[in-house]
């Protein structure tokens, strides 16, 4: 890895290794949340519980414990071309995403999860693991570590940013096409089972209930033309009268718009200073929250010495909370895999009287007719909105591990080239960099789109970790690690 050694030196077979290896340990903790959820343990309810703990309390501990205990003002000042650097290529992978999926003509929430599938990569564990199985001759690990895992902090801080901010503004979108499918399948069902009696074919009769605080005065007279005549008992009239008479309801005087005093100024301040903190407090969620806190206890060094130094309890617990979320996040991902089987109904007892039993025929029979319609009408609706799933996982992984990399190596290799920005200077930073670039998308988008869509995503999300973690990331990034190797030589 440095200008001294030749190519033939290249690491190969070890870094094969170690992709295989940090592929191996994801796989082996999704297993075992296939396995949970099919021995009915991970149900749907407790996957969705643990979601909303692990965003609402593990991974907002993850965050602050990995910014606020190790960033600096220092460490920005010197490194301010890598948020720089993160945001263009965060950019780029966006607008390629958002063109690819109209080239592919996906539908609105699928050209979505593509985007931030692309946009969002994995900043931690892989490159991590990466680059702790280099070597170089001039440096030590320990060196090589420590800024390996500056550069990727200020990423994956930033990454995190506009995960939760942008990213759930992505993943949120309901697609229209599913939303017309689910509001239709009421008539659907309607429809079905319309032709089994033919009374519900007929014009409904409405007899208005007897409801004094809802029913205008004037209908209380039966020579009014409204709805179907009642038989009323016999009754004085004047009682009726003063009874309709007397109803508060309806004679309810309505105060004009126009009479009503005006809100003061400092009401109107008031109300919009509520609306716009409404709105900030919906769109800052708690990792979000957690991000922000963290920065500002990373720039506020007595505050960051205090925690480190006074409060070491707190911060060993807020550090051991924030080690849960990788591993619940990957053991809910698996349970995605899991498709559990409807349960049908048990079949009538033979031990039953005969005269039960023919009662009991034709009912079923057409209970199974009307079970297999609305099977054959589940599927369809499935075919519709699974349809283009295929495309939308070559559009997230092409555009993020293909497009994106081939887009920005030239430019690293002219900055390595000329040694300009000077932190070109350190082979560590260009690895760290082509790795990030070439990276499979993130395994936190399962939790948020867990969190901000529900099941809408499900499928597709377990399908792209799947296919691009065993797939296309073992041959890609010992490739792209080759690549920054021979960069570095430059």
């Amino acid at each position: 890895m440095s200008s001294s050694s030749p190519p033939g030196d290249t690491p190969i077979w070890p870094l094969f290794q170690t992709i295989l290896g940090s592929i191996t340990q994801v796989i082996l903790v999704c297993v075992s949340g296939y396995v949970l959820a099919r021995r009915g343990i991970l149900d749907k309810s407790t996957q969705k519980q643990l979601n909303v703990i692990n965003v609402n309390f593990f991974t907002p501990c993850l965050l602050f414990s990995k910014v606020a205990f190790i960033l600096s003002p220092a460490k920005l000042r010197e490194l301010w071309i890598i948020p720089i650097f993160f945001l263009l290529v965060s950019g780029v992978s966006l607008v390629v995403a958002w063109f690819l999926g109209n080239v592919f003509r996906l539908r609105p929430s699928q050209r979505n999860f593509a985007m931030a599938a692309a946009t969002f990569m994995n900043s931690n564990s892989l490159p991590v693991a990466l680059l702790q199985s280099l070597r170089c001759h001039n440096d030590t690990k320990d060196a090589i570590i420590g800024r390996a895992l500056t550069y990727l902090l200020l990423c994956s801080t930033i990454g995190q940013f506009l995960r939760w901010s942008y990213g759930v503004h992505l993943l949120s979108k309901a697609d229209p096409l599913e939303e017309e499918i689910g509001n239709t399948t009421g008539f659907q069902d309607d429809a079905t089972h319309g032709h089994t009696t033919s009374h519900q074919l007929r014009p409904r009769t409405c007899v208005a209930p007897n409801r004094r605080h809802t029913t205008p005065v004037f209908y209380s007279f039966p020579s009014t033309p409204f709805l179907d005549a009642v038989n009323l008992p016999p009754e004085p009239e004047t009682d009726s009268i003063s009874d309709s008479d007397s109803n508060p309801d309806d004679d309810e005087l309505q105060i004009p718009v126009w009479s009503r005093p005006s809100p003061t100024f400092l009401q109107r301040v008031g109300r919009s200073v509520r609306s716009i903190w409404k709105k900030v407090t919906n769109f800052l969620t708690p990792p979000l929250w957690a991000s922000l806190i963290s920065l500002a206890v990373a720039l506020n060094q007595p505050l960051q010495h205090v925690l480190e130094v006074h409060l070491h309890p707190v911060q060993g617990a807020i550090t051991q909370a924030g080690n849960c979320s990788i591993p619940v996040t990957l053991v809910v991902l698996g349970a995605y895999f899991h498709r559990p089987v409807e349960k049908t109904e048990a079949a009538p007892s033979t031990a039953r009287s005969s005269w039960r039993r023919a009662s009991f025929a034709s009912s079923l029979r057409e209970i199974f007719r009307l079970k297999a319609r609305e099977e054959d009408r589940r599927s369809r609706v499935q075919q519709r909105v699974g349809k283009g799933e295929g495309r939308t996982i070559f559009v997230a992984i092409f555009a993020r591990m293909i497009v994106v990399p081939a887009l920005f190596l030239p430019f690293m290799a002219i900055g390595a080239l000329r040694d300009h920005p000077p932190v070109f200077q350190d082979p560590v930073f260009i690895l760290s960099n082509v790795l990030l670039l070439a990276s499979p998308p993130a395994l936190t988008l399962a939790q948020i789109t867990q969190a901000v869509s529900s099941d809408t995503f499900e499928r597709l999300i377990s399908r792209t970790i799947f296919w691009s973690y065993c797939f296309v990331t073992p041959p890609a990034m010992v490739g792209y690690a080759v690549v920054a190797m021979l960069i570095t030589k430059l």
